[in-house]
């Protein structure tokens, strides 16, 4: 497993062994207070998970001690489960705000500007934070990050709950559906090009021109 992060977004890339022959379900998770936290539980060997902070934050940048040296992977097999102490190597860590600076350059920093909230955002959605605006109708429920530049949507029948995500910032829109608990679907829409992540992602380009049509192009554009 990779995992990547960062103060804005965090990934876990999971590829199973060749040793795992078969299974029927994993299960990523971590320890908290000796509860088991639940990351994802997937019939899929190849995953990728996308976590933005203040959002879900199964792992994110702050909790990423405590994510990371609790984390155990379970494999189903009939009614017989192997549990797995996952071990974290850390190979990199951006420790510093900049640079050294070195044969007398100048790093000129300047100040962030905030991010503009959309006018349709700031008229029809309810302010929770200065930067977080939320909306749930019979459609679904919106949430909208200033800080993060992340527009959500996520709609929930039954046990089955789907999930747009879209990086504004890199034009990018992310795709999960949920059975429980279980992540059984999963993609990426860049640059008009779909990766499927989990599952063969037959009718997700519909999923996509439905989020584009009835959200993004209405509060974006």
């Amino acid at each position: 497993m990779l995992g990547i992060f960062s103060n804005e977004n965090a990934y876990l890339k999971l590829n199973m062994l060749e040793t795992v022959q078969t299974f029927d379900v994993i299960e990523i998770y971590y320890l908290k207070d000796n509860e088991k936290q639940i990351v994802c539980k997937t019939k899929e060997e190849n995953i990728l998970l996308t976590e933005f902070n203040n959002y879900q934050e199964y792992f994110t940048y702050k909790n990423r001690n405590d994510f990371i040296h609790n984390l155990y992977l379970d494999i189903y097999k009939g009614e017989n489960i192997e549990t797995i102490k996952l071990n974290v190597q850390e190979l990199y860590a951006n420790t510093h705000l900049f640079f050294k600076e070195e044969h007398g350059a100048k790093i000129n920093v300047s100040k962030q500007e905030k991010n503009p909230i959309p006018s349709k955002i700031q008229k029809e959605f309810l302010k929770e934070t200065e930067n977080r605006y939320f909306l749930e109708s019979s459609s679904g429920k919106l949430l909208y990050e200033a800080d993060l530049q992340i527009f959500l949507l996520e709609k929930q029948e039954n046990q089955t709950t789907e999930r747009w995500i879209y990086n504004i910032l890199h034009q990018t829109i992310f795709y999960q559906k949920y059975e429980e608990t279980i992540l059984i679907e999963s993609s990426e829409l860049q640059n008009n090009n779909t990766k499927c992540q989990i599952s063969n992602c037959i009718d997700h380009e519909e999923k996509y021109n439905y989020f584009l049509g009835n959200y993004v192009k209405k509060y974006f554009k």
